[in-house]
């Protein structure tokens, strides 16, 4: 913005008016200089300046600055730092995979209103949360008249670098409007509250020479010395050492909802096509850990970069949250040029990235995603352990400063809570852990992934993002296979049913995955008006009937869910499946009403679903008799719930897979002897 354009803003900082009063004072000492001085040319100079260093980013991935007040998002902090906050393990862990509980939103409040109140702010933040962005800011605001007072940003590494004292060094940047003696209008500004002052970064100053505590001791005597002015600091959350007697200390708070769809308007404010699209793909269920990752300004800028590609989020998230990792692991520091002190700075790039893939793995697999401070450093000691020429005695205390090292760094660990750590997003504990067993295959992990945890919900996101990152699939799907059997393999009745629909697959001279399918929907339909029938005639309970419908709508869904994998090349229309699945919630309506009138109407439904269920499928299903006289329990139909969702799962995988016989996977699924053998002992 050129001085014209300032000036048009129609604002001032009142430079003229202070300028009287510097003048008569100093007049005797540096003659009529001050007489002679341009105010309002040299606050348009000014103005001009701080907007042209300070009022544009850079996003990484980004060649192209962008312009704060484009993207700002409203900034909300908590009043309590993360770190302080006292709970009982035990307590978090009840629901730990609500991935909202990872992200803090209790007594939130607005930053900027905070910010024009407070006289002195510590500012603390994740990587990537927006600390920089926010000073920056408040500089815009300043430029454009909404904060009546000359802003001052100051970069801590830069000055800490310079090896100037810090009154010089601020002198430095009013330099460029030729100032008589700009130290005695700098410290009029601040003497009188004039000012503002930004001190950016202080987690960025080296630790070298005890730099660190002189910038500390420094930024303590400038606020003492100058009461009346305005003085904030950011630091990485983990970097704090807590120093700041005077000031009021603040986090900035993840992104919620609100927050995180006002980002993306701004960055789509050019296209509201673009935006419809991101926001649908967005909220799609798949994305979930894509919402997650969101929560992070720096993270969902990534996200929005990766969407610009193709308008459109891959089907295969991996990629993309290796982008996202990497961005926190390495880009984030070395694209500011800093350095940091940290103990496991001679760790390989792959060392530090197996490293944090050991801890995810380690701790997810043990159900652990909050993680005592003592436990988590124990588990960094035994990887070191491991190294060869270790330096260092490894004892709890190198493990704990470790820790602290990666926080600081990285931010994909965090101090949650006092004493208790989490992986800052629950999205890459599941990614680090994916990456552990695709690595570590030569140890067995992938018939442990697959065998000891296929039917637990916990670990869906898991095996899917392993098998998307597999070269070769064969043990993963012949692992996957022999674990669906395996699943029922102890239960002859359920195993009596699987092969029934076998030989009327075979005998239909259709034996393929979708025949076996509606198989299953029709012995299940079947099985429920008898259920049902049952109940009306003897006056019994009809849960049974329930756990059958419930039963039957998953066998509906995951047939629909196949057709449509398949784009409807089987021969039958989708949306029969889908009318058929609104039957279906139909029937559980009925049944879960307590009134035996709709039980009746239920039971109707059920015995014409076969037909709504086989027809336009070019198969006489009609030749069908269900032979069948098993009336299973509860806890069997649950059994092949857990059957459906495991074959579910592995059509998931399938389309994330990297295969070359992809038919031959298919044709596997509803078999009950499949091409594989008895699963292996693991552990």
């Amino acid at each position: 913005m050129g001085l014209e354009s300032i000036a048009a803003i129609g604002v001032s900082w009142l430079w003229e008016t202070y300028g009287e009063t510097i003048t008569s004072k100093a007049f005797n000492k540096i003659g009529k200089g001050w007489e002679r001085f341009k105010w309002k040319e040299a606050e348009l100079k000014y103005r001009s300046h701080m907007k042209e260093q300070y009022t544009t980013i850079r996003i990484l991935g980004n060649p192209k600055p962008i312009t704060i007040e484009n993207i700002f998002t409203d900034v909300y902090v908590l009043d309590k730092i993360n770190a302080f906050r006292r709970f009982d393990i035990n307590e978090l862990r009840v629901n730990p995979l609500n991935r909202d509980s990872f992200h803090t939103q209790e007594n939130r409040q607005i930053a900027i209103q905070i910010a024009k109140n407070e006289k002195r702010l510590y500012i603390l933040g994740k990587p990537g949360a927006g600390k920089t962005t926010f000073l920056k800011h408040l500089v815009t605001q300043a430029c454009i008249g909404k904060i009546s007072k000359t802003p001052m940003f100051v970069s801590l590494k830069e000055w800490s670098d310079s090896g100037l004292e810090l009154i010089p060094f601020l002198v430095q940047q009013f330099d460029m409007c030729a100032f008589p003696d700009a130290l005695l209008f700098i410290e009029y500004l601040l003497g009188k509250g004039k000012a503002l002052v930004l001190f950016d970064g202080l987690d960025e100053v080296k630790n070298e020479n005890n730099q660190h505590s002189k910038t500390i001791n420094a930024l303590n005597n400038f606020s003492k010395k100058y009461p009346a002015s305005q003085v904030f600091i950011t630091c990485r959350v983990a970097s704090t050492d807590y120093s700041f007697e005077q000031f009021t200390y603040l986090e900035i708070a993840d992104f919620d909802d609100k927050q995180i769809i006002a980002f993306v308007s701004k960055w789509y404010s050019d296209s509201q096509e673009k935006l419809s699209r991101f926001l649908s793909e967005y909220k799609k269920p798949e994305n979930l850990g894509l919402r997650e990752l969101a929560r992070t300004p720096l993270l969902l800028s990534v996200l929005c970069l990766a969407f610009d590609e193709t308008l459109n989020f891959p089907a295969n998230k991996a990629d993309l949250y290796k982008e996202a990792f990497e961005t926190l692991l390495k880009k984030w520091d070395s694209s500011r040029d800093i350095h940091r002190s940290q103990n496991y700075l001679k760790l390989s790039r792959t060392q530090k990235e197996q490293l944090l893939a050991t801890l995810a793995a380690e701790n997810f697999e043990s159900g652990a995603y909050f993680i005592q401070k003592d436990t988590i450093a124990n588990q960094i000691i035994s990887y070191f352990r491991q190294l060869p020429n270790t330096e260092h005695p490894i004892d709890i205390e190198y493990g704990e400063e470790v820790l602290k090292d990666i926080e600081s760094q990285h931010g994909v660990i965090i101090e949650y809570a006092h004493n208790i750590y989490a992986f800052s997003h629950l999205t890459f504990q599941e990614y680090l852990t994916a990456r552990y067993i695709t690595e570590n295959i030569s140890n067995g992990t992938i018939e442990k992934l697959i065998y000891n945890h296929c039917a637990d919900n916990q670990w869906r996101e898991v095996i899917l993002l392993t098998v998307s990152m597999l070269n070769k699939v064969d043990v993963f799907f012949d692992s996957f296979f022999i674990a669906a059997i395996a699943s029922i393999k102890s239960d002859s009745e359920l195993i009596n049913i699987l092969e029934w629909i076998q030989l009327n697959a075979e005998a239909l001279q259709q034996n393929t995955t979708l025949t076996r399918m509606l198989l299953l929907c029709i012995h299940l339909s079947s099985s429920l008006a008898n259920a049902i029938d049952h109940s009306l005639s003897n006056k019994t309970n009809i849960d049974i009937a329930e756990e059958y419908a419930t039963t039957l709508y998953l066998a509906i869904r995951f047939t629909l869910y196949y057709l449509r994998f398949h784009e409807d090349k089987r021969g039958i229309a989708a949306e029969i499946h889908d009318t058929t699945a609104q039957k279906m919630m139909v029937i559980l309506m009925f049944l879960r009403s307590a009134q035996e009138d709709n039980y009746v109407l239920a039971r109707d439904i059920a015995k014409n679903l076969p037909q709504a269920l086989t027809e336009n499928t070019k198969i006489n299903f009609q030749s069908i008799e269900n032979t069948l006289n098993q009336k299973l329990t509860l806890e069997q139909l649950r059994t092949v719930q857990k059957y459906l969702d495991i074959n579910k799962l592995l059509l998931d995988c399938l389309q994330l897979a990297n295969v070359n016989d992809r038919e031959s996977v298919d044709t596997q699924l509803l078999k009950i002897k499949p091409k594989y053998e008895s699963p292996k002992n693991v552990g």
